[in-house]
């Protein structure tokens, strides 16, 4: 009698342990799967809200719109931590913002390979990207270019080292109106800190 009371002990000390285990591995699989979405308290990361942006549906209507996802999405690659595989998905996001000329003389894996040094060498100069502001709208230079409706204007981009702001780096970009009457980013040049910004 003894013996069976002491082997039905350890089977119920054997099946509460397998049942531990089980509902241990479920609360891991369930946090896991959230953060491979990069769910948090139901919000997205910026990194997954960049890559699950789908331009073939909602591509923004305007230059100024362009330029905004455009410096999101140099935020995230300069503030943010992502795969290898993500940081080529990022990069794809932000070609598909530029004109077909930009992006065939930028092919993707020199692209990627050149984003990635550049990228590496400013995180390990605790370089981050602090902030970005566009153009006024009324700023926007609108033109027609070889029978193309282009757009003229500007982007200051914020950089921080560590606690210092670094000077403003201002660029001039310019965008062309493509066949789907997309504004594609067609260039960009560094220029003096002369244009009023919003």
């Amino acid at each position: 009698m003894k013996s069976s009371g002491k082997g039905l002990i350890k089977l119920m000390v054997v099946a509460l342990f397998i049942a531990a285990l089980v509902v241990g591995y479920f609360f891991y699989l369930s946090n896991k799967d959230n953060g491979a979405e990069g769910e948090i308290n139901g919000s997205i990361t910026a990194v997954q809200e960049v890559l699950t942006t789908d331009l073939s549906i909602k591509y923004p209507p305007t230059p100024k719109e362009v330029l905004r996802f455009y410096a999101q999405i140099n935020q995230v690659l300069y503030n943010e931590n992502y795969t290898d595989e993500e940081l080529t998905a990022i990069l794809v996001q932000q070609q598909n913002l530029f004109d077909e000329d930009l992006k065939a003389a930028n092919p993707l894996v020199q692209y990627v390979d050149s984003m990635k040094a550049d990228i590496q060498s400013k995180k390990a100069m605790d370089i981050s990207l602090s902030s970005y502001a566009l153009s006024d709208s009324v700023d926007v230079d609108y033109y027609v270019h070889e029978g193309y409706e282009c757009a003229r204007l500007h982007c200051f981009f914020y950089f921080r080292t560590g606690t210092s702001m670094a000077p403003e780096s201002n660029h001039r970009f310019v965008l062309r109106k493509d066949a789907d009457g997309h504004w594609k980013i067609m260039g960009w040049e560094l220029v003096a800190n002369n244009t009023g910004v919003e």
